[in-house]
Formats: structure tokens, C-alpha cells, sequence
């Protein structure tokens, strides 16, 4: 697949009698970079329902970043991608028209409580196989010579299409090249490297954006979904107060346990909940080499959605797993195994004399 898709101009007038002349701006659309815009295209565009995100000229680096999105987005073709209309650049316009995601954000969904109300643990598991396989699409989708790196994944970027298919947007800071390229190149210290609390610790003090920095943050979506909190929010009435992540780090055991949103609680398998919170584990590793890759990412949210539904379909112990580290937490040491075993032929030895001692006083009362 090349590197460079098709770039399909919409005329400003068709713009401006979308959206009724930008007066239609949709709610939480509206950041430092850009604002969005609900918009209803012409017959010409198949009288699509859009988003439409304006950049805001005069931000610093803003052309830049709005030449690189449209590199990327212009070549993504993929189920759980954001889908991509076009593009008006007319007078300097920089504007980018989406299909529009009309369940709006997963962040809207985490951080209104009615809404957040109605994603059962299946939803959600949904959710995060969906943007798994995008993630997956463009990290290893694209051909063996080509990859995105996202550098932005977070709820805001995870928007929801009917039947609340989730979609990866949010590409402005999304890196695509070559892959023997992409993973040992820094990035210059002016760029914006996304959202602190969902960056990768590695590749803040490395600046070197891998697809593993992409794991870490989807790692700390995971642990959203489950708990139901953002990761900017802090833990209160288990010791010192801190953000989400942190908390988690400082309670490994059995922090997540004591957290699990409550609407929720009650409908999660334990085995279910076991997978995915050794798969969220791994994915905030503070050794990247640790982390899985989106493809197995992939396969693993997939396991825990079929124990939901199905029950545990093997009894097979996997390296790694939480059985596992039970287990080898369990196994006892050879100095064990060998004291025991030494009690076992001394109490063996006092048995048989005893019984002999028994033996010889019957005996002797004949």
C-alpha cells in the first residue's frame, strides 16, 4: 500500500453550507489545536452526516501538524479508523472532514456518570477489542515496510460509531514511515508528545516513539474501563492520595481489585477479570520488552470477552499468567522439599518404634 492515499477536496462553499457557516460546534469538540463541527454535506458527498475539524491558524507549529494528519489519515482504510471524507485547504483554511462518530467519545462516556451507567463489562470489552484491532491495523497493517505510530491514544481518540463500534482518531501528532526507521528516531524536543498521563515513562525520557509507547497508553485505557476513572484522577481513602497510575503501581497486588467500577463489579467472571488485568499489567510496564504487542493485545482481550461469555476453555497454566505467579509463589524450595522429607523418616522411624515398643509390652503381659 503506498504511503499516500487519495486526497479528496471539498470546495469552502460546500463547507461553509455544511456546517451553516461553523455554527454548529460539537460538544467537547473544541481544543488548543482545533475546534469540530457538526456538519451535513450535499448530495455530492452522498448527503453524509460529518465532522469537520478546523484547525486554528496562528498555533504554534499548526500547519505542520495539519499537513501531517492529512498524510496519515488520507491512506488508513480500516473498520475501527476513524473513516476520512476529505480535506479544504483553500485560503489556509486547514480543515479535515471525518465521518461522524455519532455515540461521540469514550472519554464522554467515562466521565458522564449516566452515560458511563449503560457500558456493561461486554460493552466494554467491545470497545477495547475494537481499538485494539485499529492499533493493531496500523502498526502492522499497513505492509511489511510501513507503520503508524499513534502517540495519542487516550479516551478522547477512541470514538464511537453505531452500535458503539469503536474508532481510533485523533492523528495529529501520528508518526508514519518505514518501520526500521520509525522506532530509533528521536523526536525533535519542541514537538508535543501527548497527554502526560498517558505517556509512555520510556519514551518521555528517551523521546524515541515506539509501537510499544502505543501499548503503554492503551495499557492505562484499560485500567480506565475497568475502574470507570480517568488516569488524571486521583485516589483517595487508600493511603496517600495519587493519580490513577501511580496508585495502581504502589498497590500492585490488589489495587485494581479494590477499584473495579462498581457498576460493573457485579457482572465481571473473575477468570474474566483476571485475564485483563494481567494483560493491562503487562501493557504499563516499566520494561517495554514486557509489553505485548497490539497483536496480542488483540488475541488476549478476546480470550477475556470469551471466559465472559463462555467460562475458562483450558486448564492449561501460560507463563506469565496470574495462575502462574500463584503457582510459583507456591512451589517450594529444594531445602523445603528436603526438610520435609527428613520429617517424614524421623516421624516414619518413631512410628515403627513405637509400634515395636507396644508389640513388646503386649507381649510381655501374656
Amino acid at each position: 500500500m503506498s504511503s499516500s492515499g487519495i486526497k479528496r477536496t471539498i470546495p469552502t462553499r460546500e463547507i461553509l453550507k455544511a456546517t451553516e457557516g461553523f455554527a454548529n460546534e460539537i460538544p467537547g469538540g473544541r481544543g488548543v489545536y482545533a475546534r469540530v463541527y457538526f456538519a451535513k454535506l450535499g448530495e455530492q458527498w452522498q448527503n453524509q452526516t460529518a465532522a469537520v475539524k478546523r484547525f486554528i491558524q496562528g498555533v504554534h507549529k499548526v500547519k505542520e501538524e495539519f499537513n501531517n494528519e492529512l498524510e496519515v489519515v488520507s491512506s488508513l482504510h480500516h473498520e475501527n479508523i476513524i473513516g476520512f471524507i476529505g480535506y479544504n485547504n483553500q485560503y489556509n483554511s486547514m480543515i479535515l472532514v471525518y465521518e461522524y462518530a455519532v455515540s461521540r467519545s469514550l472519554y464522554d462516556h467515562l466521565v458522564d456518570p449516566m452515560k458511563r451507567i449503560w457500558l456493561t463489562w461486554g460493552i466494554r470489552l467491545n470497545i477495547c477489542i475494537d481499538a485494539a484491532k485499529g492499533l493493531n491495523y496500523l502498526h502492522s497493517g499497513l505492509g511489511k515496510d510501513r507503520r503508524v505510530i499513534h502517540r495519542s491514544v487516550n479516551p478522547t481518540h477512541i470514538l464511537l460509531g453505531e452500535y458503539m463500534v469503536a474508532k481510533i482518531s485523533g492523528f495529529r501528532l501520528s508518526l508514519s514511515g518505514p518501520r526500521n526507521k520509525l522506532d530509533d528516531t528521536p523526536v525533535e524536543t519542541t514537538v508535543d508528545l501527548g497527554d502526560k498521563y498517558y505517556l509512555d515513562p520510556i519514551y518521555s525520557e528517551s523521546r524515541i516513539p515506539t509501537t510499544k509507547s502505543d501499548v503503554y497508553s492503551f495499557g492505562v485505557l484499560l485500567i480506565e474501563m475497568v475502574t470507570g476513572k480517568l488516569a488524571k484522577d486521583t485516589i483517595t481513602g487508600f493511603g496517600p492520595p495519587q493519580t490513577l497510575i501511580d496508585w495502581i503501581r504502589s498497590n500492585y497486588d490488589d489495587g485494581l481489585d479494590k477499584i473495579v467500577d462498581y457498576h460493573i463489579k457485579d457482572q465481571i467472571k473473575i477468570d474474566s477479570f483476571q485475564e485483563f488485568k494481567e494483560l493491562a499489567y503487562r501493557c504499563i510496564s516499566l520494561n517495554s520488552n514486557d509489553r505485548p504487542t497490539m497483536h496480542q493485545v488483540m488475541k488476549r482481550l478476546k480470550e477475556a470477552q470469551n471466559i465472559q461469555i463462555h467460562g475458562p476453555t483450558s486448564t492449561k497454566v501460560t507463563k506469565g499468567s496470574h495462575k502462574y505467579e500463584q503457582l510459583e509463589k507456591e512451589r517450594p524450595t529444594m531445602e523445603t522439599i528436603i526438610d520435609t522429607l527428613e520429617d517424614a523418616i524421623n516421624f516414619q522411624d518413631e512410628t515403627e518404634n513405637d509400634v515395636e515398643k507396644a508389640t513388646f509390652g503386649c507381649c510381655c503381659l501374656q
